[in-house]
């Protein structure tokens, strides 16, 4: 930037670099007054305070700025939260089903906003204060009253996204109100998707012998290994190496309203989700018979999918947690209780995502270190490993109320 000491900073190019918004009188740009910088907000007008707004006569600033103002005007519209959430969903690349997931967290199935977003939606962004953004959070509720901890965390991230790639890109903005420290809502996991202790595991695999064994190489696998539901329907032949005892994953299935909701392979998630997993002899062993099961139907290629419908079709999510997961964990319960096991109530009301996380705290038992489980897990961010890894079971409580006693007895003996 070249800058003048008589009027705003000026690119390389000769164009200006400062932007009027008349709707509300506001000048976004940095400029040099009588030879000292002013701030990059001001509004033109008498009285400001120093430093943050322009304490000079209205009509001198606006006359040393007009020959910079290069910006077409914008209006009231293009201002709002609303417009600004719409502008991101539209121009920023993300897939459908992520899309969808937004549109849902601001729009109503009839194109009505959400009740939490019928406050700050009509808002100018660049005036959204974090105490705005926190007041939306707070009316994330269900229609009961219940908090919708999913809803709230996946508002954040939209808001956040929405003014970075909005205000904060094109300069109206310094500051993103979602972003600021603290604001971020507590993401309380809902009890649909929770850790398997040990012992419920083998009530699992057990009631899943009892019920003929159906999808036992998908259980096995999913409890080893970190492998999200829609990653495992993904895996086609040409994705397993059993000799090396390992498994690619480069694919998942997605179910979009804009594919009727049918199944499609595509990318994963992320690109830390492309990743590769290892196998433990039995688990090979299983998705040895599931793949020569396969081919004793014909599906025989490469791109043959490893769990597929009867009739070669790649399987959708809620068939496979209505047909087989809720009877597999409907009939584990009832093994518990015929067990006399009652450390807690079973979880027969579990998503198949808690499939996912009981992996990662197998892991952790089996001493695998937290680094190694975040790139086996596919995950981002290692906090989002923690959040799991750090879950208490009453087994771990256990253990170490044990240690602490045996640790009390040495020091008494001694």
């Amino acid at each position: 930037m070249n800058k003048t000491r008589n009027g705003p900073s000026k690119a390389a190019n000769g164009s200006g670099s400062v932007k009027f918004y008349p709707s509300m009188n506001r000048i976004v740009g940095k400029c040099y007054h009588d030879g000292k910088p002013i701030k990059k907000y001001g509004r033109l007008g008498v009285g400001s305070k120093p430093g943050t707004e322009y304490n000079a006569e209205a009509a001198v600033v606006w006359n040393m700025l007009k020959p910079y103002l290069d910006a077409e005007p914008e209006s009231d519209k293009m201002l709002t939260v609303r417009a600004m959430i719409d502008a991101f969903l539209k121009g920023k690349d993300m897939r459908d089903s992520t899309r969808e997931r937004y549109m849902k967290v601001i729009y109503q199935k009839d194109g009505a906003l959400q009740p939490w977003m019928q406050s700050l939606a009509p808002m100018r962004a660049i005036e959204v204060k974090p105490s705005d953004v926190t007041k939306a959070f707070g009316g994330v509720v269900s229609t009961r009253g219940a908090k919708m901890a999913r809803t709230r965390q996946l508002l954040h991230r939209l808001l956040r996204a929405a003014f970075n790639f909005g205000p904060i890109r094109d300069g109206s903005m310094t500051k993103n109100p979602a972003a600021a420290k603290g604001i971020a809502p507590k993401y309380e996991r809902e009890e649909k998707t929770r850790v398997f202790t040990p012992v419920e595991q083998g009530f699992i695999r057990q009631a899943n012998v009892v019920l003929g064994g159906a999808n036992e190489a998908l259980l096995l696998l999913m409890l080893s290994m970190p492998v999200r539901p829609c990653e495992a329907y993904a895996l086609r032949r040409r994705d397993l190496d059993l000799g090396g005892r390992r498994v690619r994953i480069e694919n998942d299935l997605t179910e979009t309203k804009a594919s009727g909701y049918k199944p499609v392979l595509g990318p994963c998630k992320t690109k830390e989700s492309v990743r590769t997993i290892f196998l433990y002899d039995e688990v090979a062993a299983a998705l040895s018979r599931q793949l020569q099961a396969q081919m004793a139907a014909g599906r025989t290629t490469p791109e043959s999918y490893l769990f597929s419908s009867p009739d070669g079709l790649p399987v959708r999510h809620n068939n496979v947690a209505r047909r087989w997961f809720k009877p597999l964990l409907e009939k584990a319960a009832e093994l518990a209780r015929e067990a006399g096991y009652d450390a807690r109530p079973f979880p027969d009301d579990a998503g198949m995502y808690s499939l996912r996380h009981t992996a990662i705290f197998n892991l952790k038992r089996a001493g695998v270190p937290l680094d190694v489980i975040k790139v086996l897990a596919g995950h981002k961010y290692l906090s989002t490993t923690l959040e799991i890894y750090n879950q208490l079971t009453d087994e771990d409580g256990a253990e170490a109320a044990q240690a602490v006693g045996e640790w009390f007895a040495r020091k008494a003996g001694t």
